[in-house]
């Protein structure tokens, strides 16, 4: 037998057993970003759904911008996702992470109001000069239900992640491998 070519087999397997690792941390990180892409996108696409009778007719009239409830777009502007690596671990962080307001928690997991706004007889939200909606304090308590956005990235990703697992692991492989 010749030593040469056991050596030389064994040198290309160490090789390769060498870059593993750096190959794995990038792939890791990869997948981080894709679950924040998943995660982020779950929790626009609830905000744009998630309207209430009122949201609706605040759309009619022009004063909410969007779909749902996006009155000025805050609240469905700072909806972000950051990676974080530390050696060879990766995170996502996912919520409302840019220019957070205080109101977003309310939004978020429903909230109680004795506000009601005023409608014409058409059911047409009715505007103060200014363009605000017209409300008054009725002191009825009454429960709105919150957007659960952040409950919606969660489902969204655990539905994913067998995927996400299966083609990060045939990633790794095929790099590690050379046939990526």
């Amino acid at each position: 037998m010749d030593l040469s070519v056991v050596f030389d087999d064994l040198t290309k397997v160490l090789n390769r057993l060498e870059g593993a690792e750096q190959i794995i941390a990038e792939e890791k990180e990869n997948m981080a970003y894709e679950v924040g892409e998943i995660a982020a996108d779950a929790m626009r696409s609830k905000i744009e759904r998630s309207g209430t009778a009122f949201s609706r007719a605040a759309q009619k009239v022009g004063l909410n911008q969007g779909p749902g409830r996006i009155r000025d777009s805050k609240l469905y502007d700072s909806v972000d996702y950051e990676v974080f690596t530390y050696g060879d671990y990766a995170s996502t962080e996912v919520g409302y992470l840019n220019d957070y307001e205080l109101y977003f928690e309310a939004q978020e997991g429903g909230f109680e109001t004795g506000w009601k706004a005023s409608y014409d007889r058409k059911g047409q939200l009715r505007l103060n000069k200014d363009g605000t909606p017209r409300v008054r304090y009725t002191g009825e308590m009454r429960k709105v239900r919150g957007i659960f956005a952040l409950r919606a990235a969660k489902r969204a990703v655990n539905q994913e992640f067998s995927r996400l697992q299966k083609k990060y692991r045939s990633r790794i492989t095929k790099r590690i491998n050379g046939s990526f």
